[in-house]
């Protein structure tokens, strides 16, 4: 899974070319280590760096009023907030 926690309409505007210092994340979560592989290709393929988020499972870190909807962040950032949610208790309701 991934693609829900930005826009559609955003995709073209923050995509940047690997290695550019301002290339916005993406997550990536999956069951099938294939899939999620072809996943983190297609979205560095499209001008975001990938980063692993878990199985899909752990896929409530993409959902609206996670600590990554919504906002830019880079791949160091994103596995910052990935990492701090996990440390968290489960706030689901």
């Amino acid at each position: 899974m991934t693609f829900n926690h930005v826009g559609y309409h955003e995709l073209e505007d923050l995509a940047r070319p690997r290695g550019a210092a301002d290339r916005a994340a993406l997550a990536v979560s999956g069951d099938d280590p294939a899939a999620v592989a072809a996943v983190a290709d297609l979205v560095n393929h499209l001008g975001f760096d990938p980063v692993p988020a878990g199985d899909l499972a752990a896929s409530q870190a993409l959902q609206p009023e996670s600590a990554i909807f919504g906002i830019h962040l880079d791949a160091a950032s994103m596995r910052r907030r990935l990492a701090e949610r996990q440390q968290q208790p489960d706030q689901a309701a």
